[in-house]
């Protein structure tokens, strides 16, 4: 039998020829649909100046395969669903209050199911001061009588708008070319110790400084070189070993000899190539270690600069941390304009930020985040940069840094 309704007869007929008929109707249903199960995802709490979240939707069906998907938003005020058809898909132009989408799904034979998410979009805080950074202190000999400031500065809630720089001691001369710039060359200096202030303005008014000092040898004094041990790193056992390299720069000579040592952590490990700028640690047990790097210059001045190396168990977990590490997943990838990033954590209520570097370890993009719950997506913009591979970094101050390799469009 198929699916319809059939009538079958019956006739039955006695020994001397008498008979009678009598019919029956036979119905066969399609066969039965479970309904599917829509699961629009965790609740959300953005806030202000953050205006955009991703809503991250799936659908299972027990008797078949989801075909589409719609969202729809239910309440709430201004919003822009990017793409409704998709499973995942920003919302950006939120503004402050609470939203409630509706995620549709439908299976293969048409049957539907529905859940709903809650967005709660908090007003922009008080305004958070910016930081300023007037970079690492100048040291330069004569006759070099020039230098460049090279100043910097972050907002966790907004941007910088402008920047200032300001002579506030010294002897004569030492004149700044471009004040109002990030970056501006002083000429002119003169034997003698100067001092600059950098102040930055954010976008809402507030302001910060940071000083630096330019010192200013007398000709044919040596000036000392500078070590740098390079950023920190994270690895997770099973693998115990880790290349590392440091450099060293010299204003006014040469880098003759590197030294690299172990000076905290669980273990000693055993160090390859101590001597050289790239350095192999093997041995490494799970724990955090403080790696230090001295560089002497052509007149056997030195200088120290320390890295810290992580290293994680293989279930993700650091020697004595009790907690487990953050988790980052960045979608999509490549990307061409906005980065998603879908971080997980235990330890919540904790402002991170978010850098992308390119290989060379410049920053190119950062942001700082509130993590407000266990799990919290946010957004990058990285339109500006140009095709090829980089690292996002999330870091902390009580956590090791967490890294994700970007692809860019």
């Amino acid at each position: 039998l198929v699916q319809g309704t059939y009538r079958f007869e019956l006739t039955v007929t006695d020994d001397r020829g008498g008979s009678d008929l009598d019919t029956v109707r036979v119905v066969v249903l399609p066969v039965p649909n479970d309904a599917p199960t829509a699961d629009a995802g965790a609740n959300q709490t953005i806030t202000l100046p953050i205006n955009y979240v991703t809503l991250n939707g799936s659908g299972t069906d027990t008797d078949g395969v989801i075909v589409s998907y719609r969202w729809t938003k239910i309440t709430g005020g201004v919003a822009t669903i990017i793409n409704s058809s998709s499973s995942l898909t920003p919302v950006n132009n939120l503004e402050e209050g609470t939203y409630a989408f509706e995620l549709e799904v439908t299976d293969n034979i048409g049957s539907t199911g529905k859940d709903t998410v809650e967005i709660t979009v908090l007003p922009q805080p008080s305004n958070l001061p910016p930081t300023a950074n007037g970079g690492i202190d100048i040291v330069i000999s004569l006759p070099l009588d020039s230098t460049l400031l090279n100043g910097s500065g972050t907002d966790p809630d907004g941007s910088i708008a402008t920047y200032r720089w300001i002579k506030i001691d010294g002897p004569a001369g030492g004149d700044l070319v471009t004040p109002n710039s990030q970056n501006s060359i002083i000429n002119g200096l003169l034997e003698g110790v100067y001092n600059y202030q950098i102040i930055v303005t954010d976008n809402r008014g507030a302001t910060a400084r940071d000083t630096v000092s330019v010192t200013v040898l007398p000709m044919n004094t040596n000036v000392p070189p500078v070590a740098d041990a390079g950023m920190d790193a994270t690895i997770y056992l099973p693998e115990n070993s880790i290349s590392v390299t440091g450099s060293g720069a010299d204003a006014d000579g040469s880098i003759i000899r590197y030294q690299w040592s172990v000076v905290e952590g669980p273990i000693t490990p055993r160090i390859a190539n101590q001597y050289s700028p790239t350095v192999s640690i093997s041995d490494l047990q799970q724990g955090v270690y403080k790696l230090e790097l001295i560089v002497w210059d052509n007149q056997e001045a030195f200088h120290r600069d320390t890295m810290q190396l992580n290293v994680g168990s293989s279930r993700g977990e650091l020697q004595n941390s009790g907690e487990s590490l953050d988790q980052m997943i960045i979608y999509p990838n490549p990307v061409a304009g906005r980065l998603t990033m879908n971080i997980k954590t235990l330890n919540v209520n904790r402002r991170v930020k978010v850098s992308v570097h390119d290989i060379q370890g410049n920053s190119l993009a950062m942001k700082y985040l509130l993590l407000n719950s266990n799990v919290n997506i946010d957004q990058i913009n990285v339109e500006h940069l140009t095709p090829g591979t980089y690292i996002v970094r999330m870091v902390s101050e009580d956590k090791p840094p967490v890294h994700a390799t970007m692809i860019k469009q």
